[in-house]
């Protein structure tokens, strides 16, 4: 099995065991069982921000990790990056486990005036 096979089974199964711990979360009502569901999950959060933290992006904004076929890291957020973050929008859509995001406080921006058409034709013909 080649490298990306293993990796890409392992983000899979990250984000598996987080969606099963999640649904029997969901279904069970015991109280000893939610205590073991919750640490399930919680150990499952370092592996989560290791899957996100090998795919952050490097200096050039590339995937520190993923590599397209002719050997260039890809563009960030690569497809780890998006399938894991796409997952987690998807429990908190379906158990609310984050909460609500604050509204943003509208803010006035700057005007900013632009004289010109800023070509260098324009440039050379106000010198002459």
């Amino acid at each position: 099995m080649a490298l990306a096979e293993r990796q890409g089974s392992f983000h899979r199964s990250v984000i598996d065991v987080v969606y099963k711990t999640m649904d029997q979360l969901a279904r069970t009502d015991a109280p000893h069982e939610v205590f073991e569901l919750r640490e399930q999950l919680r150990d499952a959060l370092p592996w989560w921000r290791g899957l996100l933290r090998m795919h952050e992006p490097n200096e050039r904004n590339r995937c520190k990790s993923c590599r397209a076929w002719y050997g260039r890291h890809r563009a960030w957020p690569c497809p780890v990056w998006r399938d894991a973050v796409q997952a987690l929008h998807q429990l908190n859509d379906m158990y609310g486990f984050l909460g609500a995001a604050p509204p943003a406080e509208p803010r006035p921006g700057k005007r900013v005036v632009v004289s010109g058409s800023g070509r260098r034709d324009d440039q050379n013909h106000s010198r002459s």
